[in-house]
């Protein structure tokens, strides 16, 4: 009889071990899903998402809107990894740090990788990705999983922010005044506009849909 109540509480400890590790990987796997959501819709060209806050070398950029900052970013990574005219390209994403509750705290770097699809099905099984370290900050709030912060940390994609940063006029289509937005008369010609004033053109116009709504 004892032995089998050894067995029982065995057989219970193992399956509670189980339990408690499938539930921090299906946490962990949350992640992988909440950044993919995000990447997917910036490709969507959807830029009126939760502004995320931006840091450069750890320091937060205070010196411009958070909107404007998360559209300077996403641009930033279609000039890094080469995609601005890619139709389609792959998220990639690895944890830096694995979360383990009561043990580790609750911050989970995450590493980015953008690919041409394209170009992926070229590749050879031994080739490896690039990615951009610690570029998604992850909080554990009210027991679920927040995108903090985006850290810009790779000296490549710094330049290119702040290169970005420097040179686009956001008020070439549209200026803010005190009550609302004014157009600016400018031809907005469909057979010659680049790619980043389209998509410039798409953040301006659904900023002032927010506004709207």
């Amino acid at each position: 009889m004892k032995f089998k109540y050894s067995i029982i509480t065995l057989v219970t400890g193992i399956v509670f071990i189980l339990a408690f590790f499938v539930s921090v990987l299906g946490e962990n796997h949350k992640i992988d899903d909440l950044i993919s959501a995000y990447i997917s819709n910036l490709e969507e060209k959807e830029f009126s998402d939760k502004c995320i806050p931006v840091s450069i070398n750890s320091e937060l950029n205070n010196e411009s809107s958070c909107n404007q900052d998360n559209f300077v970013f996403f641009m930033s990574l279609l000039k890094r990894f080469n995609i601005f005219t890619a139709k389609n390209y792959s998220v990639k994403i690895t944890r830096d740090n694995f979360w383990i509750p009561f043990y580790s705290d609750d911050t989970v770097k995450v590493s980015l990788s953008l690919l041409n699809s394209e170009l992926e099905e070229d590749m050879g099984i031994f080739d490896e990705y690039e990615y951009i370290s610690n570029i998604f900050i992850f909080k554990r709030q009210d027991l679920r999983w927040e995108l903090h912060e985006i850290s810009i940390i790779d000296p490549d994609l710094i330049k290119i922010f702040n290169d970005i940063k420097q040179n686009l006029n956001f008020n070439k289509y549209i200026k803010n005044t005190p009550e609302g937005y004014i157009f600016n008369n400018v031809e907005v010609n469909i057979n010659n506009i680049t790619n980043v004033d389209k998509l410039l053109l798409k953040f301006n116009l659904q900023k002032i849909n927010n506004a709207l709504n």
